[in-house]
């Protein structure tokens, strides 16, 4: 089957400014729902002893509303389950298996951990494993990025996007980082994808954004902007706000996305050791991001559940195929 219903290329200009009409939402949900089905497939790999590791990603889709905002010539610096970031980016679907797979097709050539990518032609940056050291990376991105524009004579429109975790955002290299885009006045925009833990250890009231008293409104004078990961659909208009001001001003923005983690940290990992029974039913029952939003876009009548079904039996193949 052809790959071509799946393939996803980020708009040449930047996205919306006004509502997010139906073929927004349903160009969302198809990022959402092909990163699941991309992220199941590679679990079952894994199980299968295909593959050796597996970073999974299953509740953190949300993150995929920042591509309807993103231009060709923005830089992404992701987080390690941005996954449906880099589908609304277009990274191509073999490209997710060749990477877990080390295979010789593979981009980096076997030569990065599985599900770390990168892809210079689509502006996505290499993904790192010393986690929070890639911030740093996009600050100096995002001062060239400046910098050639000031030396052609031209306004510069570009951002960079960066994403760590709720337990990286305490890595030295993530608030150094924070801090110099700040100082020197830098497109960055800053994402936590805040999912509650740092593997085992539960990261509440231990983070720059949730203090000892509370959460924080600001860091080095930047605003947080918060915004729920698990329900997305009613935060597309803040979350594209929050880019165009920061590609307007040609400043820093900083963005947290309250996420659920759907699946043990990685496969080496058993999260019932740490998590109540209780606590993981609810999860799945009630803070899945792709099954909240495939039900909105068939309640708002974006969709008819039977072309839904359809549009997810077509992923599904085609990741089958891709695999």
């Amino acid at each position: 089957m052809s790959q071509a219903p799946i393939q996803s290329t980020p708009p040449a200009e930047p996205g919306p400014a006004g509502p997010i009409g139906p073929s927004q939402r349903v160009r969302l949900y198809r990022w959402l729902r092909l990163s699941r089905s991309v992220d199941l497939k590679q679990r079952d790999l894994t199980s299968a002893g295909e593959a050796l590791f597996h970073m999974p990603t299953a509740g953190h889709e949300g993150i995929a509303a920042l591509g309807l905002f993103l231009t060709d010539d923005d830089w992404t610096h992701v987080h390690y389950r941005s996954k449906a970031l880099l589908v609304a980016r277009g990274l191509d679907v073999p490209q997710y298996f060749h990477s877990l797979l080390s295979n010789a097709d593979d981009d980096n050539l076997g030569r990065m951990m599985g599900c770390f990518h990168a892809d210079p032609g689509k502006h996505i940056a290499p993904m790192v494993v010393p986690t929070g050291n890639h911030a740093l990376h996009a600050v100096g991105v995002a001062q060239q990025l400046v910098e050639d524009a000031k030396r052609q004579g031209r306004e510069n429109h570009a951002i960079v996007i960066c994403g760590v975790g709720d337990g990286t955002t305490q890595q030295g290299e993530v608030l150094e980082a924070i801090a110099e885009a700040v100082r020197q006045k830098l497109p960055v925009l800053f994402y936590v994808e805040d999912n509650g833990f740092a593997i085992s250890t539960q990261t509440r009231r231990n983070t720059f954004f949730d203090l000892p008293g509370g959460p924080a409104d600001r860091f080095y004078g930047l605003p947080i902007h918060r915004f729920d990961g698990v329900d997305v659909w009613p935060e597309l208009q803040g979350i594209g706000q929050v880019v165009r001001d920061v590609r307007d001003s040609q400043s820093p923005g900083l963005m947290v996305l309250r996420c659920e983690r759907l699946t043990n940290h990685t496969n080496a990992d058993d999260q019932r050791i740490y998590r109540t029974a209780e606590e993981l039913d609810a999860a799945k029952e009630t803070r899945d991001p792709v099954a909240i939003f495939r039900g909105k876009l068939i309640a708002q009548g974006d969709l008819e559940e039977a072309d839904v079904a359809k549009l997810d039996a077509e992923i599904d193949e085609d990741v089958r195929v891709a695999a």
